[in-house]
């Protein structure tokens, strides 16, 4: 996986993307239900002593992968995401991954979002 230290500066800036900000302007949308780590967890910034699952940042791209509410369409929701991140990219393009739904309701109860589930939707930014 990637490490935050091994990224080359690529972004229109100059600047490295902290992944903790990406994650919290993520979390910040109501139709993001939570970060999500891909089928083996291994969707992650890597850093000192621990890591960002959810936020994956390379040299060339972003790419954020969540659980959504589906409450609006999930291209609605996947562009509010990569607007919400775009600030934050030092310039890199943004990959947006909607890896699993759950129903409005079942986000706000008890329930557990494995009790159904969708094919890995993604939306990936036009390359330059």
């Amino acid at each position: 996986m990637i490490g935050i230290e091994s990224l080359s500066l690529s972004g229109a800036r100059g600047e490295c993307p902290d992944p903790d900000r990406i994650a919290a302007a993520v979390l910040q949308q109501r139709d993001v239900a939570g970060l999500h780590g891909g089928l083996f967890g291994e969707v992650a910034t890597y850093l000192p002593g621990r890591r960002v699952t959810g936020v994956q940042i390379g040299g060339d791209r972003i790419s954020v992968h969540v659980t959504a509410r589906l409450r609006r369409p999930l291209r609605q929701i996947a562009d509010d995401m990569r607007a919400a991140v775009l600030p934050l990219a030092a310039g890199l393009p943004i990959d947006i991954v909607i890896e699993d739904v759950v129903m409005h309701d079942m986000a706000e109860s008890n329930s557990s979002p494995q009790e159904w589930q969708c094919p890995r939707l993604r939306w990936e930014s036009p390359s330059a």
